[in-house]
């Protein structure tokens, strides 16, 4: 898949899937706001050396794609888990720059000469 199509996922997110077969095609990494996981049983792509350790920690198992079926043979109790694909840097570019409500990022930092603008105006204007 392409890099687009396997966005990493933290385990936060993971938590609230707890006693399901967890599936993730892309890769796992640890987040510093937790400190207490249940028990997961995590299958992905990868993961990072924290995530792993903190897994485990508390119970848990990671493990690759491959072994997918000696974890669950019939797939039930599997949940598919993916990241956000507007999480990218490159999303916050697509769009028109300079219209009205756009949020979007111009595509230069010289506005003098090019003149793309990005202009934040309020959702609702108040009528005094």
């Amino acid at each position: 898949m392409s890099r687009n199509n396997r966005q990493p996922v933290k385990v936060a997110r993971l938590a609230e899937h707890a006693g399901k077969v967890i599936v993730v095609v892309g890769k796992v990494l640890d987040s510093e706001r937790v400190f207490t996981l249940p028990k997961l049983t995590i299958v992905a792509l990868t993961a990072s050396r924290e995530a792993r350790r903190k897994v485990k920690k508390f119970g848990g198992e990671i493990y690759t794609l491959d072994k997918l079926f000696k974890v669950s043979s019939d797939l039930k109790n599997v949940v598919l888990v993916c990241g956000d694909r507007t999480k990218r840097k490159a999303y916050r570019y697509f769009g028109a720059a300079g219209e009205k409500n756009s949020l979007t990022y111009p595509r230069t930092t010289n506005r003098k000469n090019s003149g793309e603008k990005r202009i934040n105006f309020p959702k609702k204007r108040l009528i005094n």
